[in-house]
């Protein structure tokens, strides 16, 4: 449902929740926000790579008697390894460049770099927010490269 809900109306519910639970202002309020908004993606990712999974490999540890925990460890761990990685990759980008979600729960001890640019932008075009702007585009671009570089890409869009 994340996807599907404007980023404003789950930054304004998630600060009503925050300062009711007192979490707001603590980075836990927003990497629990900026969990909110990577999760989807990440299930997506590993749907697939669970959905590529032969059941024949985990049938077959079973009749040898492995323990349905080994069976994780040994079998479905190593063969979703790659897509947990991307997944945990396209994560840290959506986190990256959220910010709505901590505009809203952001305080003057919490404050995450697209927060730090905003007024920057709205107030005094100054050549730090072209710098990190272009740190931010670097750094996504890097991650998404070694994303697709580990094959995850294609095999979310084969999984379709």
């Amino acid at each position: 449902m994340p996807l599907f809900v404007p980023a404003v109306v789950l930054g304004i519910g998630s600060l009503a929740l925050h300062r009711s639970l007192g979490l707001w202002g603590t980075p836990l309020s927003l990497a629990i926000a900026h969990s909110l908004s990577a999760v989807p993606l990440v299930f997506l990712v590993l749907r697939a790579a669970l959905a590529g999974i032969d059941p024949a490999l985990e049938e077959a540890a079973a009749t040898q008697g492995a323990s349905p925990a080994r069976i994780v460890w040994h079998i479905t761990l190593p063969l979703v390894a790659p897509s947990v990685l991307v997944a945990f990759l396209f994560a840290f980008i959506v986190s990256v460049n959220e910010f709505v979600m901590a505009l809203f729960l952001a305080t003057p001890g919490t404050r995450t770099l697209p927060v730090v640019i905003w007024p920057q932008i709205r107030y005094l075009l100054t050549p730090v927010v072209a710098a990190a702007s272009s740190v931010i585009i670097v750094v996504t671009l890097v991650v998404l490269a070694a994303a697709a570089r580990l094959g995850g890409v294609r095999r979310l869009l084969e999984a379709r």
